[in-house]
């Protein structure tokens, strides 16, 4: 029987997601909004700042598309490339980088990452030589802007 179920193809359902992510006063962000086992989605929201210390994730590549302000990236050599809403850049692993919001308003970008190893490492972050790790935590509900969203429908 050509439409015998047991002889169908498996679906895994789609994941459906939303970028509605609350705005910050101060810091940032990081709203992961959808992921699988090779694959997460975020949108990152930083009022000031930035990953303002060189590093590179070794077991990742992926991407940040500016959705909204404006982001300076710097790689080790000094080269600094500024881009703006609609505008990405792809981070292979081992490329180092930097980036600042240099725009003068909130930063918002989508970042898509992709793993080379099952399971996900956490963490696959190395840092420049003589970088130490700065950062401050991600998700600070203080910061939140009560009842304001990047995206909110």
């Amino acid at each position: 029987m050509p439409n015998d179920p047991a002889d169908l193809p498996v679906s895994v359902p789609p994941q459906l997601f939303s970028l509605k992510t609350p705005m910050v006063a101060t810091g940032m962000v990081d709203n992961f909004v959808s992921e699988t086992d090779t694959m997460k989605v975020s949108v990152k929201i930083y009022a000031e700042g930035g990953e303002n210390f060189l590093h590179t994730h070794q077991l990742e590549d992926h991407f940040f598309l500016i959705l909204d302000g404006e982001a300076t990236f710097h790689d080790p050599s000094g080269q600094t490339t500024t881009l703006h809403k609609n505008q990405g850049i792809m981070l292979p692993a081992n490329c180092y980088y930097m980036f600042t919001a240099t725009g003068g308003t909130p930063l918002v970008l989508l970042r898509v990452a992709a793993t080379k190893v099952q399971p996900w490492v956490k963490d696959s972050r190395k840092w420049w030589p003589g970088v130490t790790d700065v950062r401050a935590p991600a998700r600070n509900k203080e910061n939140q802007i009560p009842g304001k969203f990047f995206a909110p429908e």
